[in-house]
């Protein structure tokens, strides 16, 4: 997590907040960062707040894989997912499956970027994604998975970055639909 991810979410999450505070009594927080768990608890200071660790599914309490939803025991008001996406074959079906099991999704994750070494856009930690919203945000990358479907479940969007590394910020409501 660098300066500029937590600066924005300094700077949206509060607001996110404000519209659904009395809605959240429990997040779910994917790999988080310890600035990102500290902005998450000021927002929501009652919520039972549970994370999964660093590979994204397992920790000794919780073990989730995206990609089947039926490991997901809980409903949570809230899930937070920074960085994740990014590591998903198949980002229909990790949405889907949170929205089985989440009200709203909190995401945050690459346009462009190059990750690895060689001066390709994805790392070599298994990263296989770039997103784009259009006609809202656009990525130079090829394969860039479009998320335009799920604009009726947009509540917020926020772009930020260099123009050589660029990420977004984008609030979903799955009961809007």
């Amino acid at each position: 997590m660098k300066d500029r991810d937590m600066n924005a979410f300094g700077t949206k999450w509060p607001g996110w907040m404000r519209e659904i505070k009395s809605d959240v009594e429990n997040v779910c927080m994917f790999a988080p960062a310890k600035e990102e768990l500290n902005i998450v608890g000021s927002c929501f200071p009652d919520a039972e707040i549970r994370s999964v660790n660093d590979n994204f599914y397992k920790t000794g309490e919780l073990e989730y894989d995206l990609d089947d939803v039926t490991t997901i025991d809980s409903y949570f008001d809230l899930m937070v997912a920074s960085n994740v996406f990014m590591y998903s074959d198949d980002p229909d079906l990790w949405l889907e499956n949170i929205g089985k099991r989440s009200r709203y999704l909190w995401m945050q994750d690459g346009v462009d970027g190059k990750r690895g070494n060689d001066g390709n856009y994805l790392g070599e930690d298994g990263d296989k994604q770039r997103y784009c919203f259009t006609p809202h945000f656009a990525s130079t990358y090829e394969h860039a998975f479009d998320l335009s479907k799920y604009d009726k479940l947009m509540r917020d969007f926020h772009i930020y970055g260099l123009s050589n590394c660029t990420h977004f910020l984008l609030f979903l409501d799955f009961n809007a639909s």
